[in-house]
This record gives structure tokens, C-alpha cells and sequence, in this order.
């Protein structure tokens, strides 16, 4: 299954983005609003007939919700997290950089996944899903920006992984890509991102990056 996430606008403290699906209908919305004076905001994401909310939480609400799935110590706490709720189900999503592998993780419907973002230069970021050790999905983005907007390709392996991988894709982007309080920029910019680490790249099982991988 093959679904788009495409940036419709970006505002200083907002974003909206359509889902698209393989035969180009549009089958969900997804809608940030921002915080003044934070980096972060609230999702609402409709997919078909489901609702979805993704709120920021504080490391403690984070750790208490996935410490049976994530050692951590004091000096290893998650940051940037959300609580998600929708379709009577409660999750969680944050980064976690002090594995020696760093990942997102995602606690959704009592199942738990990993996501790794990897930079293959020109070929752009090929970021696998992981649930526990199946390769479930993959998010694609290319390394071409046009007027600040920001579009996401999901490759969909088992159907049931499609709405965390929907998530992950909210979380690089208010992660890695929004900028609160910014006007838009307009033109063209292209943004390189390449992993070295070769155990991080063998994340990645996609023959479209073996050239790089050495897959």
C-alpha cells in the first residue's frame, strides 16, 4: 500500500496536509497547531473514518508510559514527546537518541515500533518502521523543497502499521522540518541528509539505496 503526505500550507504557528492515496484520492487531513514560543504543537489527523490527536507531553508522562519497553537512567530520557489518542486507543511518540542505534519509538494499540531516519544524499531519506524485528513500512522524502513545504511518501508492508507510520511521518516532521514563528520561504532549496553509520544503514532493506547501503 502506497499513501503521500502532502503539505498543503504552512503559517507561522500552523501546517495542514492532505493524505493522498495510491489512485490520487484524497482519504485523510492532518492539521498542526503550534504553540507560541515552542518548537512543538497539537496534531488532528483523520485517516477514512478515524480521528487521531497527538498532544505534547513532558518527559515524565513519556518514561511512565514506556518504561516496560525502554531502559532508562538519568542520563537517558526521551525528549520531544506527544501522548496520542483516537479510536478508543492511547499511545505515545518520542525520540530517544542514547542507544547506540538512535530511533523515534511509537507505543500504539499495545504494539510497539521504531523508526530509524536515514539520509541518502541525492536519493533523499529512506526512514524504515520497524515492529520488533518485521520491516513493516517505510517513509520516503525527497531532498528537494519546494516554498517550504514539505511532502512524505509511506510504503506500506503490513496494513495494520499504517496509521503509526502516519504518526512517525507528523513526528519528523514537527521534529526535524517546522519551524514555529517563521514565515514561509518561498523558491526551491534541496537539503542533504547522509548517514554513515553502516549498522544504521543496514536499517534499511529498500534495493532502491543498495549502491549506498551496500544491501
Amino acid at each position: 500500500m502506497e499513501y503521500r503526505i502532502i503539505q498543503k500550507y504552512k503559517e507561522l504557528y500552523s501546517a495542514e496536509f492532505d493524505i493522498v492515496d495510491s489512485s490520487n484520492r484524497v482519504v485523510g487531513n492532518i492539521l498542526l497547531t503550534g504553540i507560541m514560543g515552542s518548537q512543538r504543537g497539537s496534531f488532528d489527523i483523520r485517516f477514512y473514518d478515524g480521528i487521531y490527536r497527538m498532544n505534547p507531553v513532558d518527559q515524565k508522562v513519556a518514561m511512565n508510559k514506556t518504561q516496560d519497553y525502554i531502559n532508562y537512567s538519568m542520563f537517558r530520557k526521551p525528549y520531544c514527546s506527544f501522548l496520542i489518542q483516537g479510536n478508543c486507543t492511547e499511545g505515545i511518540i518520542l525520540n530517544y537518541t542514547k542507544e547506540k542505534l538512535p530511533y523515534h519509538f511509537c507505543l500504539f494499540d499495545d504494539m510497539d515500533y521504531k523508526l530509524y531516519v536515514l539520509g541518502f544524499g541525492e536519493k533523499g531519506i529512506c526512514a524504515p518502521v520497524y515492529r520488533n524485528d518485521e520491516y513493516v513500512a517505510e517513509i520516503h522524502k525527497e531532498c528537494m523543497i519546494y516554498n517550504d513545504l514539505h511532502n512524505f511518501h509511506l510504503s506500506i508492508f503490513n496494513e495494520n502499521t499504517v496509521i503509526p507510520s502516519v504518526l512517525f511521518a507528523c513526528y519528523m516532521y514537527v521534529f526535524t522540518y517546522y519551524k514555529a514563528g517563521v514565515k514561509t520561504t518561498k523558491g526551491t532549496v534541496k537539503r542533504l541528509y547522509t548517514t554513515k553509520d553502516r549498522e544504521m544503514i543496514s536499517k534499511c532493506k529498500n534495493p532502491y539505496y543498495s549502491d549506498v547501503s551496500g544491501g
